[in-house]
């Protein structure tokens, strides 16, 4: 038996999560809900942690050469995923220097809306393509660093959603 729908259902599970983490920035706030209390240094850290792993995931998408997926369906995905994750690392480093230069919640929260969006299409588009494993790690890492920065921006952010990400779906499988 192959590995390959495994590793792909891991793909698509590790995406999903990291987007559900960041769409929640995205919802209407409930009258309830509050945002956690801004501490400037933490978010900043948090924010180039991020980043840096964005950074990461796209260096190794990057690596993979085109040729590699042409002809198995997935060369147009692999190429609207590389310009997204292109996108989602420049505005991940976009917000990790705002935040670098005491730039407050406000005004960088428009950053961070649309780098939700931007990892939103990234799911969309993962869906249609195969990731190995060191990339699936990569992104588990980084949406442990989202699930962290998340409550600065949305009061309907959980710190740890159940059921979500590689440990959920070891435990199921």
């Amino acid at each position: 038996m192959s590995s390959r729908p495994r590793i792909r259902s891991l793909a698509v599970t590790l995406l999903l999560s990291l987007c559900t983490a960041g769409l929640a920035g995205l919802a209407p706030a409930r009258a309830t809900a509050q945002l956690a209390d801004w501490d400037q240094e933490k978010a900043t850290k948090i924010a180039q942690e991020f980043s840096d792993a964005v950074n990461e995931i796209y260096r190794s998408v990057s690596r993979r050469r085109t040729g590699e997926t042409v002809g198995s369906g997935q060369a147009s995905a692999f190429m609207r995923i590389k310009d997204r994750l292109r996108l989602a690392r420049n505005e991940s480093r976009h917000l990790a220097t705002a935040l670098g230069d005491g730039k407050s919640r406000e005004e960088t929260m428009p950053v961070y809306k649309r780098l939700m969006s931007i990892v939103r299409d990234v799911r969309e588009d993962a869906r249609k393509m195969f990731l190995e494993e060191p990339t699936l790690n990569k992104i588990g890492a980084a949406r442990e660093l989202l699930l962290q920065l998340s409550p600065y921006y949305d009061p309907n952010a959980e710190a740890n959603p159940p059921g979500i990400g590689r440990q959920a779906e070891d435990k199921e499988g």
